[in-house]
């Protein structure tokens, strides 16, 4: 299990290494744990390589392999992977079906991070007001968690629309408390 979280946690950083290793769990194919978490691990690597098409089927197995074992907090996560990817290639509607589900599912971090993924799929759709309000729900639990990635995420999310909204100031302070996180 700790090779496919590991595998995960490499996305961000060296994707085609998380996909080896995603794939070596795979291989190893010994619990339906650590199977769906290298599924979903494997699916966002494909992602950040442009591998959409690729990326969706793998988040597709991790969410159906995560619900057959009755892994909710897998599920969520998959879900909430798939949500994104989704969006990416447009599909704005799946995208927010995927998190419709996971919201029922996620607890803890994963919650927040479901508000902070409908956030950014609503601000594609144009429904602004509805986007500030799912980055609004979400940041606090993210704070709360200290994922300051997703924080950072939904910082640098939330000031670009305030930008594009002509909120200059809130964009900045958004754009510079993200700043600092990132750096």
């Amino acid at each position: 299990m700790a090779a496919a979280e590991a595998a995960v946690a490499l996305v961000c950083t060296d994707p085609v290494a998380a996909g080896e290793a995603a794939r070596r769990v795979l291989a190893a194919g010994d619990n339906p744990r650590a199977q769906a978490v290298a599924h979903r691990a494997l699916g966002l690597a494909l992602a950040e390589t442009e591998e959409l098409a690729a990326s969706v089927r793998s988040l597709r197995r991790a969410v159906t392999l995560a619900r057959r074992h009755g892994l909710s907090g897998a599920e969520a996560g998959a879900r909430l992977s798939l949500a994104g990817v989704l969006s990416r290639r447009g599909d704005t509607t799946a995208a927010l079906r995927e998190l419709d589900v996971a919201a029922t599912l996620a607890r803890g971090v994963d919650a927040a991070r479901v508000h902070a993924q409908r956030g950014l799929v609503l601000s594609r759709t144009g429904d602004y007001a509805a986007a500030m309000a799912s980055y609004r729900a979400g940041l606090p639990g993210l704070r709360r968690c200290g994922d300051h990635r997703f924080i950072a995420l939904v910082l640098l999310n939330r000031g670009t629309l305030q930008a594009w909204r002509g909120r200059t100031g809130a964009a900045a302070r958004d754009l510079r408390e993200c700043l600092q996180l990132a750096t």
